[in-house]
């Protein structure tokens, strides 16, 4: 396959970016650093440093996927009282079911993570 000076521009300038970007760990950020979760049931927010997980997890541990689209939507929007399954049916409840039996798995692994209330839950806000 023949390229004129036009195409081995361009594909020495996605090599180039390829390699530059790799080099300088360029990546795309999608939400927010951190997050305070709060529901109307909770005594205390919790404190849900997103970036963290966002760097070591896939998006689609903690988010639904619809078809072959990832949803992000309020979470109480089906995780609600008109929910039929009583263990999720609450947007504390789903959070507490996801984030307790990670935090379990992953302590389990040799790694940290809060698995008592205060690790999620700071005292102070």
């Amino acid at each position: 396959m023949k390229f004129g000076w036009w195409g081995k521009t361009l594909i020495i300038g996605f090599v180039l970016l390829f390699i530059v970007g790799g080099a300088f760990g360029l990546e795309v950020r999608i939400g927010p650093a951190s997050i305070t979760l709060q529901t109307k049931e909770a005594r205390k927010p919790a404190d849900f440093p997103h970036r963290k997980h966002q760097d070591a997890y896939c998006c689609t541990v903690c988010h639904h996927v619809k078809g072959e689209i990832m949803v992000i939507d309020k979470c109480a929007s089906c995780h609600n009282s008109d929910m039929g399954n009583a263990g999720v049916n609450s947007f504390k409840k789903a959070a507490h079911k996801l984030c307790k039996d990670c935090h379990k798995r992953v302590n389990f692994e040799g790694k940290d993570a809060p698995t008592n209330c205060s690790g999620c839950h700071p005292r102070k806000h």
